[in-house]
Parts: structure tokens; C-alpha cells; sequence
């Protein structure tokens, strides 16, 4: 579905980045969820996350959710918007996850865009992350996509090199 993106099927890795350039369609705004390996709304609040928005505190411009059913991504987006995520995805503890979003906002230079800083976890000990699907209250802009990449913590013997990275899946949206 246009309000769906999955990468799905990938193989484990200790560490996982993803990469996002997630558009909504025309002038729409929409709420943008993320989950792990199917588990979604009404299972079991696997979720808790902490998000600032523009650099404010939680408790000024951010939001604070615990037993949540998904991952916030960037609380009401529009435009176009640039995602990165790391995520710490060990199999026998909590997956936590590190989330920055930057939204254009209005075209020119003379106007900031918005951004929202995000920390989570995904109470889950019990299995790493394979699947990540982001959910959108509206729909993606056609061209909406995620990258993501993957590596263990004992692979590759040139640390830095890049060398025991690799790229695992890509979602994309073909938008409508």
C-alpha cells in the first residue's frame, strides 16, 4: 500500500542503520510509525520512545511514550524528509534505537526546516531485527524510500574500512 514501506527478510545484524528520504504525497501531512518484525498496534505495547522537536525538551515541544505500539518517526511530517536511525540490535537485550529526522519545510533559504530528535527501544529479548516497516497515516510520495545497512560487532578486521558492513534490504513506496 502507498502508506506502507517494508524491508523485510534481511538478515540479522548486531548494529543496523537506515537511511531515509520519505516524502509525503502533495501537501499532506501524516503520522509516520515504525515497527519490527510485524509486531505492530495492539501487541502488547512492545514500545517506548522520547522525541524533541527543534531542539526543545521533551517536556517543552517533545512527547514521551511509554507501552507504545510502534516508534514515533518524526511526529507529523510533511514535505520532504530526511531520516537517519541507529540501532543497536543485540539479540538477547532491548533493541535501542537512535533516530534524527530533518524536514525541508518551505523551499529558499529563508526559511529553517524542522527537526525532531528521537531515542527508543523495542522491548523484544527474544529475537534481532529482520523486518522494519514504516506505516504512514496518509500516503508516501511515489520515490519514498529506506536503506537499510547492517553489520555484526565481530565482523570485518580493518575497523573503519567499512569492510564488514553491508547493505541488507531497501523499502520503497511507489506512492498513488
Amino acid at each position: 500500500a502507498a502508506g506502507t514501506i517494508t524491508a523485510s527478510g534481511f538478515t540479522a545484524k548486531d548494529n543496523i542503520m537506515i537511511l531515509g528520504d520519505i516524502s509525503m504525497d502533495g501537501s499532506n501531512y501524516g503520522t509516520v510509525k515504525m515497527t519490527f518484525n510485524g509486531d505492530s498496534s495492539g501487541s502488547n505495547g512492545n514500545y517506548a520512545w522520547r522525541q524533541s522537536d527543534n531542539f526543545g525538551t521533551e517536556s517543552g515541544s517533545g512527547e514521551i511514550e511509554t507501552d507504545a505500539d510502534y516508534i514515533d518517526v518524526g511526529k507529523t511530517l510533511s514535505l520532504d524528509n530526511f531520516v537517519v536511525a541507529e540501532i543497536r540490535n543485540t539479540v538477547a537485550e532491548e533493541k535501542l534505537v537512535n533516530m534524527r529526522i530533518v524536514e525541508l519545510g518551505t523551499a529558499g533559504s529563508g526559511t529553517k526546516p524542522d527537526t525532531a530528535e528521537n531515542v527508543s527501544k523495542w522491548a523484544n529479548t527474544s529475537n534481532q531485527i529482520t523486518t522494519i516497516t514504516l506505516t504512514c497515516s496518509s500516503n508516501f510520495e511515489a520515490g519514498s524510500e529506506f536503506v537499510v545497512l547492517g553489520c555484526d560487532d565481530d565482523e570485518g578486521a580493518s575497523a573503519g574500512t567499512g569492510s564488514g558492513s553491508s547493505a541488507l534490504q531497501t523499502g520503497g513506496s511507489s506512492g498513488g
